[in-house]
């Protein structure tokens, strides 16, 4: 039921052990645990050099379309180890998106909920990769350049699967 508030009492008691029990690989598990229609889970990554680090982009979906008698919501869930602003972050992802997800379509309708989520952990900084803050420095442009890349395959996988 879209717009229907969850009881966060009703599973927040959880999270604590399934953040233990999360495994570094299980990238092919989370993708096929949000599939509807889907014939196939949709999966991509990208490694870049940012310093002399190579930090990993990862990144699934699921399919689009407004399919009756029930909805399917095209979602796409993107994770990165790298350092990046937050103000950065959201230009690249604001920039990725309009030239690749929302330049798609399946059935010309969009759903509600579609989503496009990008998750920046910083763990690469331990392994000396420099924290991005500018978009137009030489690692900033690496790193938009294979985050778009990572986007533009997902989104292809989208509209290869579309409504399954």
């Amino acid at each position: 039921m879209i717009g229907e508030p969850l009881d966060a009492e009703k599973f927040a008691h959880l999270l604590g052990g399934l953040a233990k029990a999360a495994k570094p690989d299980a990238w092919h598990q989370a993708a096929s645990a949000i599939m509807t229609t889907d014939t196939f889970a949709k999966l991509a990554t990208r490694r870049v050099r940012m310093g002399t680090t190579d930090v990993v982009i990862n990144g699934f979906a699921k399919g689009a379309g407004m399919i009756a008698p029930d909805l399917a919501t095209m979602l796409v869930y993107i994770f990165t180890d790298a350092a990046v602003s937050q103000p950065v972050l959201q230009a690249m992802l604001a920039t990725g998106a309009d030239k690749t997800f929302n330049c798609i379509t399946i059935d010309s309708d969009t759903s509600t909920s579609d989503t496009v989520l990008l998750f920046a952990t910083g763990a690469a900084r331990s392994r000396g990769a420099p924290r991005v803050e500018e978009a137009t420095s030489a690692d900033g442009v690496r790193f938009a350049g294979a985050l778009h890349d990572l986007m533009r395959e997902l989104a292809l996988l989208v509209v290869k699967d579309g409504e399954g």
